[in-house]
């Protein structure tokens, strides 16, 4: 099948100027996020400093996924009530690119013990090979895909970007994707890291639960 043929989904993103050019959106380097302290059970820090410090763990993307960014995101979400989906299926709209298979999700589900996600709030992706700019590329049209969903432009949706040891951290508001201008390395900065991730999370869980309620009200 010819490339120009084949069906667009978020990975086939390069850059997020390509993404923004596409759906009518801008971006900027700002300062906006904050920290709100978290404290990880004493085992759950040490395993997960310990797994820092094994390179198997970075042996390939995977790895990585699942032995390094997925246990931090875990126990955050789990923390405030938001869950995580690993590598769910998001079709938005196959037609335009929307769709694919994110790294990570965190969203409310349709009822307790369900498999599917309703209103997605924060789009997580890591940066295969290094490579933010690609990986921004790809989570920034997750987190459109996102707001289209979810029908609503003013409340925020979050996103990250990391490659384990380095987190990059951005939200959507309106039509302007904002990216913190500064890198976070983990684990020399693995408090910070969870803090800032605390106060993301806690933020989704707002956002979700504001995102309930202006649905319940166009139902009643």
């Amino acid at each position: 099948m010819c490339e120009e043929n084949k069906q667009k989904t978020f990975s086939s993103f390069k850059e997020i100027d390509e993404v923004c050019d596409i759906f009518g959106y801008m971006y900027e380097y700002d300062t906006f996020i904050q920290e709100k302290e978290y404290k990880m059970a004493d085992n759950i820090e040490a395993n997960i400093r310990e797994d820092f410090a094994e390179m198997k763990n970075f042996a390939n993307e995977m790895a990585i996924c699942e032995c390094i960014i997925r246990p931090i995101l875990a126990d955050v979400a789990r923390a405030n009530k938001l869950p995580l989906f690993s590598h769910p299926k998001f079709d938005y709209d196959k037609s335009v690119g929307l769709t694919g298979v994110p790294d990570y999700l965190l969203a409310p589900t349709k009822s307790k013990g369900s498999k599917q996600f309703t209103t997605p709030v924060v789009c997580l992706g890591e940066a295969k090979r290094d490579d933010f700019v690609q990986g921004w590329a790809q989570v920034s049209a997750e987190m459109i895909a996102a707001q289209k969903l979810n029908g609503n432009k003013d409340v925020p949706i979050y996103g990250l970007v990391s490659t384990g040891v380095m987190w990059q951290f951005g939200v959507l508001k309106d039509k302007i994707i904002t990216i913190h201008s500064t890198s976070f390395a983990a684990p020399g900065q693995l408090d910070k890291v969870l803090n800032i991730l605390n106060w993301m999370f806690c933020e989704a869980r707002k956002n979700a639960d504001t995102l309930a309620k202006l649905k319940n009200n166009k139902t009643a």
